[in-house]
């Protein structure tokens, strides 16, 4: 069976991606457990493995035997100014994931939010 990794899992997107593939697939949820509001969500996964994202990061060598990584967890709260936070959880945490994702030949799927391309009132563009 192919090993699928999402993180996120306990968000609305994220766990509905889970929900999806957990009929298929082995999936393997990695999220920030110490949220309570998200808990709401683990009802929808309680089917599958859940993990910390602090031990997924700091353990990836643990994971080269996953086929896939979606990656959906980041802060998309776009009222959120904590700098520090924003780049250690939406960047570093990322850019950790798909290069352990190149350097293991793990497919990667990023999944991506308005946070990022703000209302698109000067449109924008994805390029491969």
């Amino acid at each position: 069976m192919q090993k699928i990794i999402v993180t996120g899992d306990l968000g609305f997107i994220g766990s509905n991606i889970a929900d999806f593939f957990s009929s298929k697939y082995d999936v393997l949820i990695v999220d920030d457990l110490n949220k309570p509001k998200k808990n709401i969500n683990r009802s929808i996964l309680s089917k599958n493995k859940i993990i910390s994202r602090d031990f997924f990061i700091s353990n990836l060598n643990k994971f080269i035997d996953y086929n896939c990584i979606i990656h959906a967890g980041a802060c998309s709260d776009t009222t959120n100014y904590d700098e520090n936070y924003m780049i250690n959880n939406n960047f570093e945490y990322s850019k950790k994931i798909i290069d352990f994702s190149v350097k293991n030949k793990i497919n990667f799927i990023f999944s991506s939010s308005a946070s990022v391309y703000g209302n698109g009132i000067n449109g924008f563009s994805i390029e491969s």
